[in-house]
């Protein structure tokens, strides 16, 4: 499954809900090419709030405690 995004939030709700790819160009073109780190940092931030190793255990974590 792959999903456009634009806000973390919302990277978020589509990872939780099975995503595994995502598209990043329309950010890429509003925001320049360092919504990438930040996006990467704000990720990082709440794998480890969660305690998750990897951003693959998030993919398809919908129903259960909310990760993002």
């Amino acid at each position: 499954m792959w999903a456009a995004f634009f806000q973390l939030k919302t990277l978020g709700e589509k990872i939780i809900a099975g995503a595994s790819l995502v598209q990043v160009y329309t950010g890429w073109v509003y925001e320049g090419p360092w919504m990438v780190r930040r996006i990467l940092e704000g990720l990082q931030r709440r794998l480890i709030q969660q305690g998750l190793s990897t951003l693959a255990e998030a993919v398809g974590l919908e129903g259960s405690t909310p990760v993002f």
